[in-house]
């Protein structure tokens, strides 16, 4: 699908959106991602501002589970700190594969990809915060002052410093800013994420959301809270190296779905849909797990068990499986175990039963065979095959871990009735979401 344009009279590429009207008889370019254009030599646009409007690398494109699982760890900044041969060795492919591969899918290497998702990074630290550019450097993942005043020339055309002198920073050193919009409730927020806060590694004190992690080896926690005034989202994160800050920040934007297009979601479902309930209430949020492995457990958990009992395995596992965080706070004191697969011993602890353990065990190897991924740049009909039928995955299973482990707006396509009658295909873009309005719609017992 074709997502931007760029325009070559004026070197740039938008969003198909963008106010700026194109020269009349100008033929544009179609992109299916940003990189493709970037690629080309076009520059980002400065009005519609393409590039600050994801907060994931997403292709738009179908390419292998190799290249789809590759995207995600550079997503959360694999690559700032390692090299492609440690990417390679972490997918269980050579090197020179793994190039070969990205090439013949995108056009581009993966050092590349990850350049780019680094100085947009930094573009949003020079806006946003009052951080020190040398500091931003850092932040965003690059190894060198001069190293990233290259990449950012290249793909800006101006310097860091002019930017900043341009921009209007909102606050202070060492806090990132999450701006969002008007439909965002954050109480009712926290209230959803709090059922899925597991004990000791999340932690729901008032209007504050303490979350450990361990990201590319270096563990610390971040501090969310809300400045509804400014309408934005306030994280601090504590943490010896700064190189998790990018994957930090767009996993809490995932978390509340900022960024929502909720005019273009309501469009796109028709106003007169649900009895006409989207003219008198906001899209549902699609809130997301921190992290997807843990979305995963908890899917294959459920399989079994209410979600208080899974909870509570899950809690209990993390206790027993998951490091200890020394530099947290009382009730967020433990880091959960990044691997798909779960500790025999910390299972029998945690009383996790051995078919949670055999279907785990089973997308583990799909995995590292690279013919599954835990990503979300593939279609949902795309992983729902490659895990219907070669795990003991139930398709409501694999259904929730798409939409709310890897964020996809296109999923519930399992056959219940309510789906048929709604004809969810027409909406295919955002199935997902016509879903979640639907429960909401259940939860207000306006359907039966």
């Amino acid at each position: 699908m074709i997502r931007y344009r760029a325009v070559p009279s004026r070197g740039v590429f938008c969003r198909l959106t963008c106010p700026e009207p194109v020269p009349d008889g100008e033929q544009c370019r179609g992109y299916h991602n940003l990189y493709e254009a970037i690629h080309d030599g076009f520059k980002p646009c400065p009005v519609c501002q393409p590039e600050l409007c994801e907060d994931r690398i997403v292709l738009g494109l179908e390419v292998s589970p190799l290249v789809n699982h590759a995207v995600e760890l550079i997503n959360d900044g694999f690559l700032n700190g390692n090299t492609v041969a440690d990417l390679a060795g972490r997918l269980h492919v050579s090197e020179r594969h793994l190039r070969r591969i990205f090439l013949q899918d995108l056009g581009f290497s993966p050092t590349w990809l990850a350049s780019c998702h680094r100085v947009i990074f930094a573009k949003r630290l020079l806006l946003e915060t009052t951080m020190l550019i040398t500091d931003v450097v850092y932040a965003s993942g690059f190894g060198s002052q001069r190293q990233f005043n290259q990449v950012f020339q290249e793909v800006y055309n101006i310097e860091p410093r002019t930017l900043r002198r341009n921009g209007m920073p909102k606050g202070a050193a060492d806090i990132l800013y999450i701006d969002y919009e008007d439909g965002l409730d954050y109480g009712a927020c926290l209230q959803e994420l709090a059922a899925r806060a597991i004990r000791g590694v999340m932690k729901i004190s008032g209007s504050t959301i303490i979350r450990t992690f361990r990201i590319n080896g270096f563990t610390g926690h971040a501090t969310v809270f809300d400045e509804p005034e400014k309408k934005r989202l306030c994280v601090e994160i504590t943490a010896k190296n700064r190189n998790c800050y990018l994957a930090v920040y767009h996993k809490i934007r995932r978390m509340f779905d900022i960024g929502l297009d909720e005019e273009r979601v309501k469009r796109m479902l028709g106003p007169e849909s649900f009895g006409g309930y989207l003219k008198e209430h906001p899209v549902p949020r699609l809130l997301l797990w921190f992290e997807p492995v843990e979305c995963l457990h908890y899917c294959v958990l459920r399989q079994e068990l209410s979600h208080e009992d899974a909870m509570e395995k899950l809690s209990r596992y993390a206790d027993t499986a998951g490091d200890r965080y020394r530099n947290g706070v009382p009730g967020a004191d433990r880091i959960y175990p990044e691997e798909v697969r779960m500790d025999p011993k910390a299972c029998a602890q945690a009383g996790i039963s051995s078919q949670v353990q055999k279907i785990l065990d089973q997308l583990a190897s799909l995995m590292e065979h690279n013919k599954a991924a835990l990503a979300y740049n593939q279609t949902y009909s795309d992983f729902r095959k490659s895990l219907l039928h070669r795990t003991g995955m139930s398709e409501p299973a694999i259904n929730y871990l798409a939409v709310f482990g890897l964020g996809m707006t296109n999923a519930y396509s399992y056959g219940t009735d309510w789906i048929e009658s709604l004809n969810l295909e027409q909406w295919e873009e955002y199935r997902s979401y016509a879903a979640l309005i639907y429960e909401q719609m259940k939860q207000d017992k306006r359907v039966e």
